[in-house]
């Protein structure tokens, strides 16, 4: 039987079942488009195949605005996202440079990875402070960097990668994460990826530096 099917899925995952229908259908090919949770589901599906003795290739391709992904440089979705980043990024100049000391902060898409962040942050050329997983930083050099930027023009423009681990003075590992909690902050230093590291700083900013919501 020739032709083609496409359809659609997020979660729920079982290859057996998958393979199952693959190889009841009769599929010789199947294309998977995603990220790395979908690559890696792609390696399970590839291995219940061969398992079986089974006639099929089983195919990835990249799509992921992570831009997450090993051996390639760019995926589908990324420069679509870096684009719309910027045009966030831009709003929340706007607002920074609207307020007395005024502090903008974006927080952006990447799970542990920060490409989104670092691209858009260059491509905008209004970002003052880039802060991504790959390069580590403490909360006492941020808040000592824009108190000096504060000084010197008197707003400030912060991305961050929502997969960002911030440690905190006086802190141990894996410490549990929240706005007054000692402990690493963000997505890759909590059980859950519910935390929003992005808040988290607008509240450490605003405790540190005396402010209140309507300046950072």
């Amino acid at each position: 039987v020739g032709g083609s099917a496409i359809g659609s899925g997020r979660g729920g995952f079982d290859a057996v079942k998958i393979i199952d229908a693959a190889e009841e259908m009769g599929l010789t090919m199947v294309f998977i488009i995603g990220g790395d949770g979908t690559h890696a589901a792609a390696m399970k599906l590839d291995e219940e195949a061969q398992s079986r003795g089974l006639r099929m290739v089983i195919g990835a391709i990249p799509k992921t605005i992570d831009n997450d992904i090993k051996l390639i440089d760019r995926s589908f979705g990324f420069n679509t996202a870096v684009q719309e980043a910027v045009r966030a990024i831009k709003c929340a100049k706007i607002e920074a440079v609207s307020a007395v000391n005024g502090v903008g902060v974006v927080r952006l898409m990447g799970r542990d990875c920060g490409f989104l962040t670092a691209f858009a942050s260059l491509s905008s050329n209004d970002v003052d402070l880039c802060i991504i997983p790959e390069s580590p930083i403490s909360v006492e050099k941020i808040v000592d960097y824009v108190q000096s930027t504060l000084k010197r023009k008197g707003h400030m423009l912060i991305t961050i990668a929502e997969g960002t681990k911030i440690p905190v003075d006086g802190a141990k590992e894996g410490g549990e994460a929240s706005g007054s909690a000692k402990g690493d902050v963000g997505m890759a230093g909590t059980a859950s990826i519910k935390e929003d590291v992005g808040k988290w700083l607008v509240q450490i900013l605003n405790e540190r530096l005396g402010g209140d919501k309507s300046s950072a």
